[in-house]
């Protein structure tokens, strides 16, 4: 067996994403790995929020982050947890904008069509 040497590495910062250089996709034209990035709002209705859970139905495998805090890693294929635990100290108010940026390893439910690049907030985990 031959020992490689000379390695070259490029990290990727997860502990701060806000360097990320995000663009506007018109189409699907990237592969994965890759970085997904949206805004929401809370209802109007919810003065606070105690803590929701994020629920990524067709995405496959990565990390999730809302306002910059880590949320996780999920892998729904894989499990045990098909949701990732949501801090409500972690979300704005509204009419405060709130931001869900998608780390994607694998493949995202938007390479064919961006409609389909969604996520959920579900009041109750989904485990196993």
């Amino acid at each position: 067996m031959k020992t490689m040497t000379d390695w070259q590495m490029w990290p990727i910062p997860m502990d701060n994403i806000s360097g990320v250089p995000f663009k506007n996709l018109s189409a699907p034209t990237y592969d994965a790995p890759a970085f997904f990035r949206s805004t929401f709002q809370l209802p109007a209705s919810l003065s606070s929020i105690d803590y929701t859970y994020l629920k990524l139905d067709g995405w496959n495998k990565g990390q999730a982050f809302v306002n910059g805090f880590n949320l996780g890693r999920y892998w729904p294929v894989k499990g045990p947890q098909v949701t990732l635990y949501v801090p409500g100290i972690h979300l704005l108010p509204s009419p405060q904008q709130n931001e869900l940026v998608v780390f994607e390893l694998i493949e995202s439910p938007c390479r064919s069509d961006l409609t389909q690049c969604k996520v959920a907030f579900v009041d109750q985990p989904i485990i196993g």
